[in-house]
């Protein structure tokens, strides 16, 4: 069988249980055999509870990141079905930012944060982190036992401005005259830069998908390009086996004159590098609701244009 030139940006998730915590099915996407610096994980939690096993401390990167808490009820994606406290800051400006819905917290190189604890759980829920590097390291910050202790969690503490509500709205038929088409699920655009343009942009756009055939974007038919990178997840909804998709996609890689078709039937990661030309993407089989996560690190800018 001859190779195809994109075939290595069309990766197969890997899921690894994390004992002894409660993050299960984990995934790493990272960019680093792709010149790209982003480092991605992601899995689903299954019980309350410490997020990360150890001592009550807090850590800080020298490079932005994005806790990405996402619902996985395909019919109601806002409701996270869980509460969460997140430590933010550190000394005197420890806060614990309540999350209860599903949302993006964007934490600037240098803040420190964590630990995080889901205090409650009515549903297991997707977790997902995107940083801006692909050399992962983190510096341990001591925290006061008391100072944690005495601290309650808000949902509007000092560092609200950092978390963004995904709002999910009905999808329809958005792409105009030339792509009518409809997946029958909704979409959410997650950007901080709306929220606060001062910390630093990035950019998550999720769908749940209820059906198919479903064609992608305002011009569903010809490849275009993106200065900046992104990664195109395709999420499986069955949170007690994250290896089944539930679905079929295709996608196309490269320009027009030498486009490679893929197929997509398992949870899988496109890693699209700035400048490399793809789609048509279409959806041909949907088996059970499963998600589409389009995560742009970097945010997002106007398509280079068709290809």
């Amino acid at each position: 069988m001859e190779e195809k030139k994109f075939e290595k940006y069309v990766k197969k998730l890997e899921f690894k249980d994390r004992d002894p915590s409660h993050y299960r099915q984990v995934a790493t996407i990272n960019g680093k055999e792709f010149d790209v610096d982003f480092n991605i994980k992601y899995g689903a939690y299954w019980a309350a509870g410490r997020m990360a096993e150890g001592t009550i401390e807090a850590h800080k990167h020298d490079y932005n990141q994005i806790l990405f808490f996402l619902g996985a009820d395909p019919y109601d994606m806002g409701e996270l079905n869980a509460d969460i406290e997140l430590c933010m800051g550190e000394g005197e400006e420890l806060e614990k930012l309540r999350v209860v819905n599903t949302s993006a917290v964007a934490i600037p190189a240098g803040l420190a944060h964590y630990p995080s604890t889901i205090t409650t759980m009515k549903k297991r829920f997707l977790y997902m982190e995107i940083s801006q590097s692909n050399q992962l390291k983190k510096e341990i910050v001591p925290m006061d036992k008391e100072t944690y202790k005495n601290t309650r969690p808000r949902v509007q503490c000092r560092y609200a401005n950092h978390m963004t509500m995904a709002a999910f709205v009905r999808k329809s038929t958005m792409y105009g005259p030339h792509n009518m088409d409809d997946h029958g699920g909704s979409l959410a655009f997650i950007q901080n830069h709306v929220q606060d343009p001062s910390i630093f942009e990035y950019l998550i756009m999720c769908e749940n998908i209820k059906q198919a055939p479903y064609r992608f974007g305002w011009d569903p038919y010809n490849p275009h390009a993106h200065k900046r990178p992104e990664i195109l997840i395709f999420m499986g909804t069955d949170l007690n086996d994250l290896n089944n998709l539930g679905g079929t996609a295709e996608i196309y890689l490269g320009k027009k004159s030498e486009m490679e078709r893929y197929v997509i039937d398992s949870p899988t990661a496109v890693i699209i590098p700035g400048g490399l030309a793809h789609n048509p993407l279409t959806i041909t089989r949907v088996d059970r609701p499963f998600l589409l996560t389009d995560v742009r690190p970097y945010g997002m800018e106007m398509k280079v244009g068709s290809m």
